[in-house]
């Protein structure tokens, strides 16, 4: 990194290393997922944004529904079982927004079900808000915590202990599952021209601490990964490298968003977005403003 020597860990802590950059505070520099981070600051975490959004996903291919729970369009998720591995997983709270305002889903009239084994919030007690109807349910054992496994989840759905899932994304289907949506890249082009948003996934953070000692250290951060990401997008044009970022070039292109830029104002849509999701889904309990919950230096 510029004018920094960094180290590495040849792996994360665990393997809920998003948990851990919120409870342990292992690292002066790490990646949160999104919603991750602002359950993280509203519980007092000793952490602050950057405004460098590693990567964007379209939600909507993670919306998976059983062929016979009788979903064939979003409002037919009212009265039904819809689960993710956690409530507070991000895209899970981005799937709970759109489906909330761009498809008028009453959010109160489904019955939400989380793991019992809480994979991605390990030992952090965030708000569940009375609202909404909650149930624990029992993946396989063998599979509760792989993150390759989808944390099991799917194969709840697949033996219809639920109706529909949440989940990262590019889900399989299978003989009892599909997706809900028939072209999730329609509907995501609806989205974006709609709000004029891309979903964040992740974001980068700083220890406060770190902040403070070393003031250099954030805008280094942030120059290195502008570099980082015009060499990566220079690589795809060429043809050197896979797309890799969960969003297809293609479509990002056609949308006037690709490459993906950094800093606030060019992220403040998506950002704004998403505090308001986490407010109205009762994850967090202030509807901060931006300038609140980034580092102010680098805003």
């Amino acid at each position: 990194m510029i004018g920094f020597s960094v180290d590495y860990p040849d792996s994360p802590k665990g393997a809920t290393f998003f948990a851990d950059m919120v409870a342990d505070d292992p690292w002066d520099v790490g990646e949160l997922a999104f919603s991750h981070y602002l359950i993280a600051r509203d519980l007092g975490a000793p952490i602050i944004a950057l405004p460098a959004f590693q990567l964007r996903f379209v939600p909507h291919y993670g919306l998976m529904v059983h062929r016979s729970a009788g979903v064939s369009a979003p409002r037919d998720l009212i009265g039904k079982r819809v689960g993710a591995p956690d409530w507070g997983f991000n895209p899970a709270v981005w799937l709970r927004g759109i489906l909330s305002h761009q498809y008028d889903v009453p959010l109160e009239t489904i019955l939400w079900h989380e793991s019992a084994h809480r994979p991605l919030f390990p030992k952090i007690d965030y708000p569940h808000s009375a609202r909404f109807a909650f149930r624990e349910v029992y993946p396989p054992e063998a599979l509760r915590l792989s993150q390759k496994d989808a944390y099991g989840m799917p194969a709840l759905l697949d033996r219809h202990e639920v109706d529909a899932l949440l989940m990262a994304g590019f889900g399989k289907a299978t003989e009892n599952t599909h997706r809900l949506f028939d072209d999730p890249l329609e509907e995501a082009r609806k989205y974006v021209s709609e709000t004029g948003v891309m979903p964040i996934n992740t974001v980068f953070v700083i220890k406060q601490e770190t902040a403070e000692r070393f003031p250099d250290l954030a805008p280094a951060v942030l120059q290195t990964l502008d570099q980082a990401s015009l060499s990566y997008a220079k690589e795809i044009a060429s043809g050197a490298t896979e797309n890799d970022t969960y969003v297809p070039v293609k479509f990002a292109r056609e949308l006037g968003m690709y490459p993906f830029k950094q800093g606030m104002p060019n992220n403040i849509k998506a950002v704004r977005m998403m505090i308001a999701y986490c407010y109205e889904q009762g994850l967090i309990r202030t509807l901060y403003d931006p300038s609140d919950i980034f580092l102010k230096t680098c805003l």
